[in-house]
């Protein structure tokens, strides 16, 4: 791909018939453009923009057609719910795009305010544990009590269910998955922890990067689009925190979002992002 500090080197090999069995190597020099870059950009927040209407539309019908099972078939009702699954999944991730877009343009805003992380862990654990629980796997929670820290209460919750959704979707039945949230110094740190596979890059460092994922997710698994751990990361960081993994294959991986107690403070000290 183009890189900012191009120029670039683009490259084709040609094949060439004959019993020498040959090959040319065609090399071309090229520029990075700004323009193009800002292009692409707007193009996909405004397809991701778009994408909205026609998805919650879709949604809200599938949810009146959940609501009304004795009126269905077995198999109508089967349908209806996997669709209004479908497009839950295809919303967070239209979701999810448009804000990495959006931190492109320098555009994505926390809306602050003060915040008892402990609880957001509960709910989100609330929410997650039945499909957990659907696929033979377990949750547990051990929450300490917490300081209220101005966070961002909704980004918050969609860091935690990203981490304990790729916890449970990128592993197998009787995997067992366990939230802590606990004050360590002037930092709070969540930590999500499985005993499952383990990160599938030889670096796990490389699960940062947007669009890498796993050879386990499941084919529609909005997680194994590899856009909620890298979207983690920048939200993370916009609090002025961090995060941090551990993984050995055959033996589970730990995600750990370190939110900063004082935010001005982590910032002042060079800690803070």
């Amino acid at each position: 791909p183009a890189r900012p500090d191009g120029p670039e080197l683009h490259w084709v090999i040609w094949e060439v018939s004959g019993p020498e069995n040959e090959s040319v190597l065609t090399v071309w020099e090229t520029d990075w453009s700004e323009v193009i870059n800002e292009q692409r950009v707007a193009f996909t927040m405004a397809a991701s923009h778009e994408l909205r209407g026609p998805l919650t539309t879709i949604r809200g019908f599938a949810e009146i057609l959940n609501s009304q099972p004795e009126s269905l078939t077995d198999e109508q009702a089967e349908a209806a719910r996997i669709i209004e699954e479908a497009t839950e999944q295809l919303s967070v991730l239209v979701d999810d795009v448009f804000d990495l877009t959006r931190s492109s343009f320098g555009e994505l805003r926390l809306q602050l305010s003060p915040t008892d992380l402990a609880q957001v862990v509960e709910s989100v654990a609330v929410r997650l544990r039945p499909q957990i629980a659907e696929r033979g796997q377990t949750l547990e929670v051990v929450c300490d009590s917490l300081p209220r820290i101005e966070v961002d209460e909704g980004r918050a919750v969609q860091m935690i269910s990203n981490l304990v959704g790729n916890a449970s979707i990128h592993n197998d039945a009787g995997t067992s998955i366990s939230v802590s949230a606990r004050q360590v110094g002037e930092e709070i740190a969540i930590r999500v922890s499985d005993d499952g596979r383990g990160l599938p890059f030889e670096d796990s460092q490389s699960v940062f990067r947007s669009f890498r994922r796993g050879d386990s997710a499941a084919e529609g698994d909005r997680t194994g689009s590899g856009i909620g751990v890298p979207l983690t990361k920048l939200l993370i960081e916009l609090h002025r925190g961090r995060i941090t993994v551990d993984s050995e294959p055959g033996q589970g991986t730990t995600f750990t979002i370190w939110f900063p107690i004082d935010r001005d403070a982590a910032l002042a000290s060079g800690t803070g992002l």
